[in-house]
């Protein structure tokens, strides 16, 4: 696309046409599929209330509030199913594909805010999202709202939109508690403009931010006011310990871990993710160079709430995990596409300033092809495999009952089997439960398990035990180590 000329309604129509293609992008795959941990444990314990417990009960983090009463509706419209439960993900999943757009042409040139669109249009991360029936898709939205009508007034260039940025910020923080690292960076924005000289808006402009900031937290307030005390005796608990005591220092808790677990999210392996991840590293500090060096603000609002999220979650000791950055993805997508055109006009310049434009316009292309293919190549994903496969390991582990062996369910497969599917297995939580099933030598049981880091933050020594199980079936599924595994054990002699 030509970023000069009469190309408004041309763009119009274009990021029209991405974001349709992207919402059936969202459609097929399995946005109908069996349902995930978090998905279940959001049925049983908010979806399921009545309105009024659901909009006055606040029991653990797992709950996104706006999301819930999305959820709840349109499961109340259209009946209990996996797909109507992920609707509002789809909704906005699709919807913050237009917002992306209309953020990215505000910060950058027309032609790199298409290829940040059509990327995320594609993106499997995405389609995975806005087929979760989790809050993330609406705090992407919101959080990409909020930070459009922030740039508006910054840059006075529309009436009382400090007014729509706190509606779209008070928003995203009832969506999720983590909207609260992008209030507090957006704050952080507001003082500086507010103490650094030069500025030429007006004093009323510089503080408008600010005030939209005070007006969303006020909004904030009211919608989180029937939750509030619950959202606090939680968060000042220790709410991340088991029911059965403290957590167990693991890897779960470790950035290593977050790392880890990003790179091989891309389906390559570990070795070629990880080096996906440092070529990713190096041209995103080069667009936020470029984006500091044309709008401080723009480069601070889009890399401080990442900042603040990771150091903050990280000072209360708990896991950082890929998915609590996921409403910071348009940003990410934005400075890196940015970094990837600055270093192609950097190698333009090689062979001399004469032809370096078009030289720069090619190697442009050629790189918006190559992201295009990779992110092509990772999309399948999201068609082939369900987040996680529960439905298949029942299938199996009621044909071992049926001739007559034991099956047991433990750590995250509990909630599952025992609250959603009712299949009335047994459930351990101990070495000493696990073999008072097998009581003679030779003896053998069948265990349900998923996530072992869970078990092994929660339970060393069961976890440590079914270590020493013959995986007798796995069932794949798309989450991260979420392949739901039959594991045999046989009581030995000692």
């Amino acid at each position: 696309m030509s970023d000069v000329g009469p190309g408004r309604q041309t763009s119009w129509r274009l990021v029209a046409a991405i974001t349709v293609a992207a919402f059936v992008l969202r459609l097929p795959g399995h946005l109908n599929s069996g349902l995930w941990f978090d998905e279940i444990w959001l049925l049983l314990e908010t979806i399921r209330l009545p309105f009024g417990t659901l909009y006055t009960t606040f029991a653990s983090d797992n709950n996104h509030p706006l999301y819930s009463l999305l959820a709840w509706i349109s499961v109340r419209l259209f009946g209990e199913s996996a797909w109507s439960l992920r609707l509002p993900a789809v909704l906005f999943g699709a919807a913050s594909i237009g917002m992306l757009w209309m953020l990215a042409l505000k910060v950058t040139s027309r032609r790199r805010a298409a290829v940040v669109t059509g990327l995320m249009a594609i993106s499997y991360h995405h389609v995975w999202f806005s087929q979760n029936a989790r809050g993330y898709t609406t705090l992407l939205f919101w959080t990409l709202a909020a930070t459009y009508f922030l740039l508006a007034e910054y840059r006075g260039e529309g009436r009382r939109s400090w007014i729509a940025y706190a509606v779209c910020l008070a928003l995203a923080t009832y969506t999720h508690s983590s909207g609260v690292f992008v209030a507090v960076a957006h704050g952080l924005v507001g003082l500086a403009v507010l103490a650094l000289p030069g500025s030429s808006a007006g004093l009323s402009r510089r503080w408008a931010p600010l005030a939209g900031l005070a007006l969303a937290g006020a909004i904030s307030l009211a919608l989180h006011a029937a939750i509030l005390g619950d959202m606090l005796s939680y968060f000042s608990a220790d709410s991340t310990a088991g029911d059965g005591g403290a957590v167990v220092a693991s890897e779960w808790n470790s950035p290593w871990w977050t790392v880890r677990a990003v790179a091989e999210s891309l389906g390559f392996g570990l070795l070629p993710g990880l080096a996906a991840l440092g070529i990713a590293a190096t041209t995103f500090a080069v667009g936020a160079w470029d984006l500091t060096r044309r709008d401080w603000r723009v480069s601070a609002l889009f890399l401080l709430p990442a900042i603040i999220g990771i150091l903050a979650t990280m000072a209360l000791g708990r896991p950082v995990r890929p998915r609590f950055l996921f409403n910071l993805g348009g940003f990410l997508l934005i400075v890196g596409v940015c970094g990837v055109f600055t270093v192609c006009g950097w190698i333009g310049l090689i062979g001399g300033e004469k032809g370096a434009a078009r030289r720069a316009r090619r190697l442009e292309t050629a790189a918006t092809v190559l992201m295009f293919v990779l992110s092509l190549l990772i999309l399948p994903r999201a068609y082939t495999l369900p987040k996680q496969d529960f439905e298949g390991a029942l299938a199996y582990a009621e044909e071992l009952e049926l001739r007559g062996d034991r099956v047991l369910v433990t750590g995250l497969t509990v909630l599952p089997y025992a609250g959603y599917y009712e299949a009335g297995f047994p459930e351990v939580e101990s070495v000493e439960q696990l073999e008072a099933w097998m009581p003679a030598v030779g003896d053998r049981v069948y265990v349900l398990h998923t996530l072992p880091i869970f078990l092994e933050s929660r339970a060393p020594a069961l976890a440590e035990r079914l270590s020493e199980a013959r995986e007798v079936a796995r069932f794949r599924g798309s989450l991260g180590a979420g392949d739901v595994l039959v594991l045999e054990l046989v009581r030995q002699e000692r």
